[in-house]
């Protein structure tokens, strides 16, 4: 139900990380900059923004919630709510290239959302059950879905 921003500066960098392993080492310990409620029940899926700057979360309760990430380190605030779904959220995709969103739910549909308005742009029907993945192709150009029903389908945008 909450989103947490972690400072990760404190980690070494991989290669030092994976050289220095040490199985029976304790994992670092990361300060928490920002915690905030903002689901009514679980979180199943978070996506980060292209500009850094926005993270969303689908959740059980049927939602969306858009993160603004200040300029601040420690700054999250909710910046939106995106209602729609019938059933949970299952995934959350950003496009690389267009300030919209993809969302995956249970009740069987893909939808995309303007970021900027926070209205829904599209709805894509087609899949027989739950649909549990959704993500953009590099260019913009495709969102993929895959569910319960074993398809994977491709969407044009």
């Amino acid at each position: 139900k909450t989103a947490k921003l972690w400072d990760l500066r404190q980690l070494p960098p991989p290669a030092a990380a994976d050289a220095d392993a040490d199985a029976d080492a304790a994992p670092a310990s990361l300060p928490l900059l920002a915690s905030e409620l903002g689901h009514a029940k679980e979180i199943n899926a978070v996506a980060l923004a292209p500009n850094d700057r926005l993270c969303a979360s689908g959740s059980q309760d049927k939602s969306i919630k858009l993160w603004a990430l200040g300029e601040r380190a420690s700054e999250l605030a909710v910046a939106g709510t995106l209602s729609g779904h019938k059933r949970a959220v299952w995934a959350v995709a950003f496009s690389p290239v267009d300030k919209v969103l993809a969302s995956a739910s249970g009740d069987m549909t893909i939808k995309v959302w303007s970021v900027q308005t926070r209205k829904l742009k599209e709805e894509l029907p087609g899949h027989a059950d739950e649909v549990y993945a959704v993500d953009w192709s590099p260019d913009g150009r495709h969102v993929a879905s895959g569910g319960k029903d074993r398809n994977l389908k491709m969407w044009q945008n």
